[in-house]
């Protein structure tokens, strides 16, 4: 069994074959039935968030943020009581740093988000009319 080989692994939602470690990396099952460790590329445009490459069930590959797939792995019951609102924050502000114990749900405030997203909306409304 997999687990033995490398123990606390869950496996991710849409992407067969991924896993999710509890020492926050992510897994591919190897042909052999051996785990593969990925080395996550890292997104300049969020402050160093690592992300990576992975085939989904439609054999097509998406980029995902490593903290987003650990968390929906191991936080499952945090994100669910969050009703979807919610950011995913670093407790150690240490963003490479993708360990579940590290990671906390953030709830947002449905009238803040609400607002927020007016606001956005209008900023994009202005920039297309001039």
């Amino acid at each position: 069994m997999m687990s033995s080989v490398i123990p606390n692994l869950i496996e991710i939602e849409d992407f067969p074959g991924y896993f999710a470690g509890e020492n926050g990396l992510i897994y591919k099952k190897g042909k052999n039935m051996d785990n593969i460790k990925l080395a996550p590329k890292v997104k300049k445009s969020k402050k160093g968030f690592l992300k990576i490459p992975l085939k989904n069930s439609d054999s097509i590959y998406e980029y995902k943020y490593v903290h987003e797939l650990i968390a929906n792995a191991w936080l499952k019951q945090e994100i669910k009581e969050a009703k979807n609102l919610f950011y995913i924050e670093h407790k150690n502000k240490i963003v490479g740093d993708n360990r579940p114990t590290n990671l906390h749900i953030k709830k947002i405030d449905k009238n803040i988000y609400v607002h927020k997203c007016f606001l956005w909306s209008k900023r994009i409304i202005r920039k297309v009319k001039i």
